[in-house]
């Protein structure tokens, strides 16, 4: 049954980004963030140790594969261990772009919702993703594994993330 709805996520994914290829790009200068990329977002947010450890985010998955937990008691390590495994959709240990995308959006679907419409949203995610890959995928094989990840979370990300400027420089245009 997991399994199925796992298939039926990622199946959701390829559409949308099908989709999303078909959809006009506006050419709005109002849209667009520092210098001219439209909300260019960074890898930053996959390593902000407060958005990748979100108790009530990986409560609810948790919930769904082995039952309750108490989190307050796992270390910053478990935390990120389940936060991998839960989004191992296809579980052969490593993430590939549509299980970084699936990840990025759940965990950042409150921040990025209200905020942006659904075409930047995408934007958002696969540009992140693409960003992910690029900078974590030490052996440019397409995957993140999970020493790969490990590695990339020993980095810090600025406690203010690009995607927080790019949330407030949309409010103060439209101010």
């Amino acid at each position: 049954m997991e399994d199925a709805r796992r298939l039926n996520l990622l199946q959701l994914w390829c559409l949308l980004g099908l989709v999303c290829q078909f959809v006009p790009q506006s050419s709005s200068d109002n849209n667009k963030v520092d210098g001219g990329s439209p909300h260019a977002m960074p890898g930053d947010a996959f390593h902000n140790k407060s958005i990748i450890t979100d108790h009530h985010h990986l409560e609810e998955d948790l919930k769904h594969q082995i039952g309750e937990i108490d989190l307050e008691k796992l270390s910053e390590e478990e935390l990120e261990f389940y936060y991998f495994t839960l989004h191992d959709f296809d579980q052969n240990k490593r993430l590939d772009g549509l299980e970084i995308l699936a990840a990025l959006r759940e965990s950042l679907i409150h921040h990025v919702g209200s905020v942006f419409t659904q075409e930047e949203q995408m934007k958002i995610y696969t540009d992140m993703t693409d960003e992910v890959l690029e900078k974590d995928d030490l052996d440019k094989d397409g995957f993140l594994s999970y020493v790969e990840y490990m590695h990339s979370q020993k980095r810090i990300a600025s406690p203010t993330t690009i995607l927080d400027k790019s949330a407030k420089d949309k409010k103060s245009l439209n101010n």
